[in-house]
């Protein structure tokens, strides 16, 4: 559902990336009652400082490492809370990265529309309801081998918050 770019002059190992991306997967999950098989992350680095240019101000900057998230938006989620995920998310990046390589910047981007494997992302406020109706579906690929809905059963079989509904 959300989708997350990591844009990074830091050189990050394998290691930093894996761990970067579990806690903000966490993160995300666990503040807006999301199963994690819908979070969705890239890294995108910039070893070459002419092959992307970032610019603040007018001025080119080097050593720029940003993250922009695009979630959905509505449904009680406002300024406030998304401050407050903004702040949560340049801690993970200070416990996997380190001090030495600052987050020069988050951008949380409200009102995502998006669709994920074959599915319409639900409504905010609507998710109980959208893996309800889709539940079956789920069952069928995780029973059919399909390793992500087999991991989303267990999830949602683990954090049953996520079925309000049921």
């Amino acid at each position: 559902m959300p989708f997350y770019h990591i844009q990074h002059s830091a050189s990050l190992a394998p290691s930093q990336r894996q761990n970067l991306a579990t806690s903000l997967t966490n993160l995300h999950a666990q503040t807006f009652n999301t199963p994690s098989l819908f979070v969705n992350i890239k890294f995108t680095a910039h070893a070459d400082s002419n092959a992307e240019d970032f610019f603040v101000g007018g001025n080119r900057k080097d050593g720029t490492n940003v993250i922009f998230a695009y979630v959905r938006g509505g449904g009680g989620r406002g300024q406030e809370g998304f401050d407050k995920l903004a702040k949560e998310m340049e801690a993970c990046w200070d416990e996997v990265v380190g001090n030495q390589e600052k987050l020069q910047g988050i951008f949380i981007v409200p009102g995502l529309v998006a669709r994920e494997r074959g599915l319409a992302i639900p409504v905010v406020g609507k998710e109980a309801q959208w893996l309800e109706e889709n539940w079956s579906d789920f069952e069928k690929m995780a029973a059919a081998g399909d390793e992500d809905f087999k991991g989303l059963v267990d999830e949602v079989k683990k954090r049953p918050e996520l079925l309000q509904s049921f």
